[in-house]
């Protein structure tokens, strides 16, 4: 009796060994296979699931990646791109492409997912997407530039490049109250047009505009002998206003007569009622000094033309040898210099 009890416990602890074996077989078995089952395919995963502690752990065979889009990047002949080619990124991320210009060319602009002129831009990767650099040769170019006095503005070409060889347009535009008088003589352009066209440009050009006000322009200038101006010389006047003009001699010189639009023999004329712009022309003569004892200059009589003038015209001797010189029909020029 014994003996049988002790051949049950043996039996019975016996069973538990082996079942407790079993079952650490079958876990090393288990454990080896996902091993084995990882190395032979590396995107299996344990995958958490839940969110309770009941929850665990299982096996997917499938891997969850995010989504990727390709950026194709191309360019014209000229220059390159960096990158370039086809490029696959994931979604969401921002790629950077940059373009650099071969020598002699130059990059124009970006086209497709890209835009503007800047050698650089950046897409958002959202979808496949396709960018293209547009590249040109460089061409020769010079500057214009226009300069003023007075107030006004310019139009054409002026502060802008014209390709080598090609003609340049500047137009001077007066403000308000303000005309276009003339572009300086010393510049490149000249004349009283206010559009003046630069023919074939093969280097920077700078072009000067003189705008005056509105009215009309009192001009000055010495005709014989020498002397200096004053008054309202060089001013502009405004319609039936008056101006005064005024003759300084130099030493050895006296103040002789006006000519041109005006006939005055006093060296400080007021021109009154003024309805066109004026020339005024002041003429000075040596002076004679009654203490001297030298004589008085003698007239050329090769540059005296009054007396035959006068004669024809019935004009006597005492009478102001312009006024006949006029009368016979000369122009002002022909008869300023003529004897008195």
């Amino acid at each position: 009796m014994k003996n049988n009890k002790k051949t049950f416990l043996s039996v019975k602890i016996n069973f538990k060994l082996l079942s407790f074996f079993i079952v650490l077989v079958f876990a090393f078995v288990s454990f080896s296979f996902l091993l084995g089952g990882a190395e032979e395919n590396p995107e299996d995963y344990l995958i958490y699931a839940g969110s309770s502690p009941e929850d665990g752990w299982y096996c997917a065979d499938e891997v969850f990646e995010a989504p990727t889009h390709t950026l194709t990047v191309t360019s014209d002949s000229g220059g390159r791109t960096s990158p370039s080619g086809t490029n696959t990124y994931e979604e969401g991320h921002r790629a950077y492409i940059y373009a650099y210009a071969e020598d002699g060319y130059a990059f124009d602009e970006w086209s497709e997912a890209c835009s503007g002129t800047t050698s650089s831009c950046s897409v958002l990767m959202d979808s496949d997407k396709s960018v293209h650099a547009n590249f040109e040769e460089e061409v020769e170019t010079h500057y214009i530039r226009c300069l003023r006095s007075g107030l006004g503005s310019f139009g054409g070409d002026c502060g802008t490049h014209v390709e080598h060889g090609e003609n340049a347009t500047v137009e001077a535009i007066p403000d308000s109250g303000w005309e276009f008088d003339r572009w300086h003589e010393d510049s490149d352009a000249s004349g009283t047009n206010p559009t003046y066209i630069i023919n074939n440009v093969t280097e920077n050009k700078t072009v000067f505009a003189y705008f005056e006000p509105e009215g009309y322009k009192i001009t000055c200038s010495v005709g014989t002998g020498s002397g200096s101006l004053g008054g309202d010389c060089g001013e502009t006047v405004e319609d039936g206003e008056s101006a005064i003009v005024r003759a300084y001699s130099d030493p050895g010189f006296t103040f002789s007569v006006w000519h041109g639009d005006i006939h005055a023999t006093s060296s400080s004329h007021t021109i009154t009622n003024i309805t066109d712009d004026i020339e005024a022309i002041a003429n000075f003569e040596l002076a004679y000094d009654e203490n001297d004892n030298d004589d008085p200059p003698e007239e050329d009589e090769d540059d005296c033309y009054c007396d035959c003038i006068c004669e024809d015209s019935g004009c006597s001797n005492n009478k102001n040898c312009y006024d006949c010189c006029m009368h016979e029909g000369y122009d002002s020029n022909t008869c300023v210099g003529l004897c008195y």
